[in-house]
């Protein structure tokens, strides 16, 4: 009878366990009822694909290693990797499409990754969802999980439009909190200034629907903290509302996209013509791209362009002689290049539906190359007139063209690196990016977002690449070349802004070097902005804090920098994965070339930062 009792209360903790270890992993997940993937560090499996991010070639490999990765299925979900925290005591990252250049989507020590790339993209369930009536226009209810290709594609299919940014792998979640910057942003602002509301989980584990016009004044100001502040820092963000466009109220549309060969003669006068453009209506928008496509070989440096008329003023605003004009100018720009083939250019004569253009505007491959990188961003808030007067586009091109002459010129060909340049005029007093600043709630007359530095006029992101397994001194050079740029382009007899380096403005969404907030806060918010978003997170992530993973993050207090290391380096047994490889191949290469590189990483070690 007792060898019976036994043999039967074996088979019934048989039937336990296997009833609740979760099919999908190999460990037993510790947050209870968890639907969804779970990954751990020190477990065998797919962590390394899950824990990848945009900056896992390039910042401190062991701050992006998370104890847990929880890849979220629901709304329950969320909540219940919340809970856990709590319980645990740790902090939460909040990771849609991890392309925060820093590696703030990631996190590291004790502390959780909450992926939420699967989590709010099914359409069928409502995370898709448009709504029409003549009082309120056309809105559309979304989920954050969608990449943004695959929003475009959505919203083509309904006729409607919503501007936002051109990187394809970018998701909805991180690109709408940290502003949604793409193509269109004179004539139409950003991603966030369409957001009416959001759904979000604090916390505490409540779900709340924040409404742009809030009568409560906790609710105006999450809304105002989540839009613009350091994302993911407020709470889990779900699904966002939106005011869309129709393409019928806006007819004669149009837009040029080319790519050229590379000529510095062209990069100025497009340049000299870009500066111009702060005083024009807010229709025209343009955006340059310069590629040195130095290390694959598959194509010579180029200079891309993308240029829109947004045909504001509705179907009475006909594209005129002066809009012939501007978009003749811009091909002019570049009569010392050649014109190269391009399956997605197009000319600017015929109208274009503006859900087509934004579509037309995205860059296909995951990422411009999988090198380790060091990046700038440099804001003007110059006019017109000023940026001529500080001779901005010659020093700017002059800037460009000594990385490409070095990179291509003769036997002292500078191997293993790459620039990827994008510049763009954004402001000015016509600019709907700057007049949203002007528009505040109407209720306590405070700004409606924490978008920054909304004056600005023109922006350009330098990034350099490079391959220390193909040249030792590959990152050296990129140093160097930011050092000179820097110096070039900040001070008192600077040819980008008065500001000197450690004053200058930067803008979260394209953030770099030190990602410790309590040391550079100043050159991403304004100190009363600064206050108000930590007044913010204190009210609804209180210590012990559940969405502070890291320290990019409001309220930190100043401490050590957190900087790239400068050793950098991938392993050539694996490198390069090509540019053109990259063009056809899409996500999944990208998967298994950061998968096997991370498990090599595992067993040499993390790359730690050596500079302090």
């Amino acid at each position: 009878m007792n060898a019976v009792k036994l043999v039967l209360l074996s088979l019934f903790i048989v039937i336990l366990f296997c009833t609740v270890r979760p099919v999908h992993s190999a460990f037993y997940c510790p947050v209870e009822r968890f639907s969804g993937k779970c990954f751990a560090r020190d477990e065998a499996g797919d962590y390394e694909k899950w824990c990848y991010q945009y900056a896992s070639t390039s910042m401190n490999f062991d701050l992006m290693q998370p104890k847990l990765i929880l890849v979220a299925k629901s709304v329950e979900d969320v909540k219940r990797a919340i809970v856990y925290a709590r319980q645990q005591r740790v902090n939460i990252a909040v990771r849609t499409g991890g392309h925060q250049f820093t590696g703030a989507s990631s996190t590291d020590r004790d502390n959780i990754q909450l992926d939420l790339s699967e989590a709010f993209k099914d359409a069928s369930a409502g995370d898709f969802a448009v709504s029409r009536s003549p009082k309120h226009g056309v809105t559309v209810r979304v989920g954050i999980s969608f990449t943004v290709t695959e929003f475009y594609a959505m919203m083509d299919a309904e006729g409607l439009y919503v501007p936002a940014g051109q990187c394809s792998n970018v998701h909805l979640g991180g690109h709408v909190q940290t502003g949604g910057y793409g193509i269109a942003i004179r004539a139409f602002g950003l991603l966030a200034d369409h957001v009416l509301a959001f759904d979000i989980i604090t916390a505490d584990g409540q779900t709340l629907h924040v409404a742009r016009d809030s009568a409560d004044e906790k609710m105006r100001d999450l809304y105002y903290a989540v839009l613009g502040g350091s994302p993911g820092n407020f709470g889990v963000l779900t699904h966002i509302t939106l005011k869309a466009y129709r393409n019928e109220d806006y007819p004669h549309s149009r837009g040029f996209r080319a790519t050229f060969t590379y000529a510095k003669e062209s990069v100025q006068r497009i340049l000299d013509l870009m500066s111009k453009m702060s005083e024009l209506e807010r229709d025209y928008d343009l955006l340059v791209s310069v590629l040195s496509a130095n290390t694959s070989g598959a194509i010579p440096p180029t200079i891309a362009v993308f240029a829109q008329w947004s045909n504001t003023g509705g179907p009475n605003q006909i594209a005129d002689a002066a809009v012939d004009k501007w978009f003749q100018c811009i091909e002019a720009a570049f009569g010392a290049s050649q014109r190269l083939p391009d399956p997605r250019a197009f000319n600017w004569s015929v109208p274009v539906p503006l859900s087509k253009l934004v579509m037309a505007w995205v860059y296909q491959p995951i990422r411009e190359y999988v090198m380790p990188y060091e990046k700038r961003l440099y804001l003007s808030e110059w006019t017109a007139a000023e940026l001529q007067r500080r001779n901005w586009s010659a020093w700017t091109t002059g800037q460009l063209d000594d990385f490409i002459v070095a990179t291509t010129a003769g036997q002292q060909q500078v191997t293993g690196v790459e620039m990827v340049a994008q510049l763009q005029n954004i402001g000015g007093p016509n600019s709907t990016f700057y007049r949203n600043s002007l528009h505040k709630s109407p209720i306590d007359g405070r700004d409606l977002t924490s978008i920054s530095w909304r004056n600005t006029t023109i922006w350009a992101a330098l990034d350099g690449f490079f391959n220390a397994s193909m040249n030792p001194d590959a990152q050296q050079f990129v140093l160097s070349w930011h050092k000179q740029t820097d110096l070039g382009a900040l001070g008192t007899a600077g040819h980008v802004s008065d500001l000197p380096p450690e004053k200058a403005r930067r803008l979260v969404f394209n953030s770099f070097g030190d990602r410790n907030m309590g040391n550079v806060w100043k050159q991403y918010y304004a100190k009363s902005q600064y206050n108000r978003l930590v007044g913010i997170k204190r009210t609804f992530d209180p210590a012990p804090t559940v969405f502070t993973p890291n320290n990019f993050c409001v309220g930190m207090p100043p401490g050590k920098p957190e900087l790239p290391p400068n050793n950098a380096r991938l392993p050539a047994t694996i490198f390069p994965i090509t540019s053109e490889l990259m063009c056809t191949s899409g996500a999944g290469a990208v998967d298994a070339y950061m998968t096997q590189w991370m498990q090599q990483e595992q067993h040499t070690g993390p790359r730690r930062n050596t500079t302090n």
